[in-house]
Formats: C-alpha cells, structure tokens, sequence
C-alpha cells in the first residue's frame, strides 16, 4: 500500500519483488491529480506493515508570459519570457535577469499582462564610455586568453552573463558579479577545461531481443556504464525490466530491456480546437484507476498542430474520454546572420527565428552584432 502523504492525499499500491525493501519514485505512475512529489528517490518499505509513505506537495500552477522588449519608439529589441502566478495580471521588472545587453529599463516597476500573456517592457540603449580588460585565466593564475568589454563609467563591476567570447574548449569556473581593477582598467575571469562528454544511443529491446525504441543520453567521456535510473524516456506502455547499471559496449550503445505494461483501459482522446470543435480523434492506453494523464505521453497530436495547453489532463468517467485543446502551428524558419565590414571582411554569424515566409528582416531586431561595431 502507497501512502500520499501531507496528511494522507490519496492511497495507492504497486508490484514489488518479494524481497525488495524499497522502490524508486519513477515507477509511480498514479500521483495524486493536481500534486506533485515533494521528495524523489528510494522509498523504503515498512515489512511490518508492507507499506510506504510518499511525501507529495500540491502544485502551483503558472503561466508563460512572453516579454517584448521594445525602445522608446517601439520599435523590437528583443523576446524573451517568464513564468509567473495563474492568476497574475502583471509583474514587477525587478524579476527581469534578461534585459538585452547594451540596454536599460525605461521605466521600472510594475508592468500589465496583456490578455494575450504577452507585456511590453521598454527599453533604452546605454551610454558607454570606458572599455575594460578581460584577463581570461586558469585556476592557477595562468593567461588563457585576453579580450574586453565596454562599461559604464562607474560601474565597479559586471556579471559573467555578458561575456561572449569565453575561449573555445574553457568554460567559466565562477559565475556571476566580477570586480574591475580601477587601476589597471581590468579584470581577471577565471576559466577551466571543459570537460567532455560522449553520446550514448539507447536500444530500448524486449525480452526477445526486439527493437521497441531508440534514444540517446549523454555521458563523461570517459563512463563505461550507466545507471538506469537516469534514463526520462522509457517508451510510453514499457517499463524497465531490469534496474541498476547498464554496461555502454564499445562502439557507444547500450540494450535496455523492457517490457510491456498491463493496462486495463482504454480512453478516447478528443484533439479540440480552442473553439471546441473537433480535430482529431485517438485514444490511449492507461491503469485502471487512472484519473488524467500527463499531454507528454501525447505520440500522435494532428499534424500541423501543437497541444495549446500542457500538462495534466483529467478523464472523464462517464464518457471514459477526455478532451485536449489543440491550435496550429505557426511555422518558422532559421536564417544565418553574417556580420560583415564595408570591405566584406566577415566578423561574426549570428543567427534568427522569422515567419516561414518572410524575405526580409530589420536590423532593430538584431541582438547579437559583435561588440565593437
């Protein structure tokens, strides 16, 4: 017997082994609707009472807000977003850690959501006047590469989140604020080795040896196994019919074994638009006792079609049927910017998201021109 705890939720049970004496949250596939687990991990069992508490906390539900940001004219600068309350109607520009680099605020404090989720943010450009040093080095002290940046005249200091040029196979050991020498007009970032990883496709196979799905994780380059407990994407109806570490064979794959899930129902799914009218219909297989299903195990969502809300879905008992609200997809497409000298010497590569059709850009919406031109 399974026990959702916070003062009793819900009561559950599972399949163990005779002589297991714990089990992962990951198999647990009937969590409360509308709570989520406060804890994950290894559960022990009570042998005396052959049971188990799970601790779960009720969920805060959110929305994305899209932010524009835009200058004084109103003229794009650059998207961005945050999530905020279900229920908020606007937000503070104290929580904005993205103004675009090389702008400032216009105005701060609180800022309307527009019905739409989406709020305009207005920006100005910044004033530089003073170029600092960037002293790149190791651990040790050692000069790994020398770059700089521009600030403002007084500025004491600068976050890490706006360098752009950290050298190629080092990443930065210290994240955040960096002090500036008022001395030598510079300032040390220290820097390490990355360290590299390998690619591992994964065999999802049954108990015959028979592919059921492929996919991939990524590893130390150096691992010679895994543990099955990392693994997020387990074909949806299988489950994992041994745990524990899974040998990586020498040319980077690795035979999971599977098995199939024994499901006692089938519910029929409704793809709507936000209309209500129908688009589709499917269905799924879930556990008998199943009250909604999560829009991730979703495989066959009408082409030309995204789901317009994610998450948990409730069924319907008495149609044993449930509906998921649909809108199409606006198709995008990407575009490679080169930046380039009046004498055609290339800079910097920069790249957009714009509509499919589209056969031109602004230069207003470009974010990334390399720092100095």
């Amino acid at each position: 017997m399974i026990t959702y705890l916070r003062n009793n939720v819900a009561t559950s049970g599972i399949k163990l082994d005779m002589e297991a004496t714990y089990f992962n949250t990951s198999i647990l596939t009937d969590i409360p609707y509308g709570w989520e687990l406060a804890n994950v991990g290894d559960i022990p069992v009570d042998f005396e009472t052959n049971s188990a508490d799970v601790v779960v906390r009720q969920k805060k539900y959110t929305k994305d807000v899209i932010i524009n940001y835009v200058d004084e004219e109103g003229n794009s600068v650059a998207t961005s977003g945050i999530v905020v309350d279900e229920e908020a109607t606007y937000f503070n520009t104290s929580i904005l850690k993205d103004v675009p680099y090389g702008w400032e605020l216009a105005n701060v404090g609180d800022i309307t959501i527009n019905e739409d989720n989406t709020a305009d943010v207005v920006v100005r450009q910044k004033v530089y006047q003073r170029d600092v040093i960037i002293n790149y080095v190791d651990e040790e002290g050692n000069n790994v590469a020398t770059s700089g940046i521009k600030l403002d005249m007084e500025a004491t200091y600068f976050n890490t989140s706006i360098l752009t040029d950290i050298p190629y196979g080092w990443e930065l050991a210290n994240v955040g604020d960096i002090p500036v020498d008022f001395e030598t007009n510079s300032a040390d970032v220290v820097v390490r080795q990355k360290k590299y990883t390998k690619d591992v496709i994964i065999n999802y196979v049954d108990e015959e040896g028979n592919s059921v799905a492929t996919s991939g994780i990524v590893v130390d380059e150096e691992a010679t196994y895994f543990n099955t407990s990392i693994l997020k994407d387990v074909p949806y109806g299988w489950e994992l019919a041994n745990v524990g570490d899974i040998t990586i064979n020498e040319d980077n794959t690795a035979d999971v074994v599977v098995r199939q899930k024994v499901y006692q129902r089938d519910v029929v799914i409704n793809y709507v638009d936000e209309e209500g009218n129908n688009i589709l219909t499917s269905g799924i297989k879930l556990d008998e006792n199943a009250t909604y299903f999560n829009t991730s195990i979703l495989t066959d969502v009408p082409y030309g079609w995204e789901i317009a809300v994610v998450g948990d879905i409730p069924v319907d008992f008495e149609t044993n049927s449930a509906n998921v609200v649909v809108r199409q997809k606006k198709y995008t497409k990407d575009v490679t910017v080169k930046y380039v000298t009046e004498e055609g010497e290339e800079v910097g590569t920069g790249t957009l998201v714009v509509d499919e059709k589209d056969t031109y850009i602004n230069t207003s919406i470009l974010t990334d021109v390399p720092e100095g031109m």
